[in-house]
């Protein structure tokens, strides 16, 4: 297990949870680290969340444009499908369809 309760030492006022992982304190101390230092650097340089920021943001615009630009010819190409069929299925229009082969073997 990675954590170890005690219900003993939840009785003498102290934290009943113990981590029982040498390693996984490592991991944890150094993950803190690295994160103090990113608070650091972000308090130190303004600019950098900032910047951040204005590329998430141009980032996310840009996904958004894709993805609506993907949904209009979606849009498009099922209204185009719907007109074709409705005009397929039309017994007032007449749909000649020609076929050929480059061997000359077609059948009409």
């Amino acid at each position: 297990p990675l954590y170890r309760w005690n219900p003993a030492l939840e009785e003498a006022c102290k934290d009943p949870f113990v981590l029982d992982s040498s390693k996984l304190k490592q991991e944890v101390e150094e993950f803190l680290k690295r994160e103090q230092q990113l608070t650091l650097l972000a308090n130190k340089e303004m600019k950098l969340p900032e910047e951040l920021h204005q590329s998430l943001e141009s980032s996310l615009a840009a996904q958004h444009k894709a993805l609506e630009e993907q949904a209009r010819q979606r849009k498009l190409l099922a209204e185009q499908f719907d007109s074709l069929a409705n005009g397929v299925s039309n017994p007032d229009l007449n749909l000649l369809v020609l076929y050929g082969s480059d061997g000359g073997n077609a059948a009409g």
